[in-house]
């Protein structure tokens, strides 16, 4: 059975980043500044001060179950995360990790509400797939 993790970022610029956690009031899974970043990622421009928040890896059908559980998470968060994106310029994003074997992947749909909830947060979201080919 495919396993699937989703994380959320927040990410900007030399950002509060403790400060942004606490008004989120919760732990992140990660906490990584900018400077921690490889050289090359903070030349090149990409390297940002960052909170990661993420689900346990699980045995999944679909990934809305899991994307489900960030958003129930953070959905009473709404408000105090739109307020923070606007103080802070934030980007928003959701990494949807999945790792199957050949030919058993789990349903790539997003719910009507996941989308919603997405929106409302201006999140963008990736997918990330590790195929392993077992033949």
């Amino acid at each position: 059975m495919p396993k699937v993790k989703v994380s959320i970022f927040f990410a900007g610029n030399h950002i509060p980043l403790t400060d942004i956690a606490a008004k989120i009031g919760i732990l992140p899974t990660q906490v990584r500044k900018k400077e921690d970043w490889p050289l090359a990622s903070v030349l090149a421009g990409i390297a940002q001060d960052a909170l990661v928040f993420s689900t346990d890896k699980a045995e999944c059908t679909a990934v809305s179950t899991q994307l489900d559980e960030i958003q129930i998470m953070f959905t009473p968060k709404i408000g105090t995360i739109q307020s923070l994106i606007k103080s802070y310029a934030l980007s928003v994003n959701i990494i949807v990790m999945v790792e199957a074997e050949l030919g058993e992947y789990p349903e790539l749909v997003l719910t009507r509400e996941n989308i919603d909830f997405l929106s409302s947060i201006h999140a963008e979201i990736g997918f990330d797939l590790y195929i392993n080919d077992s033949t």
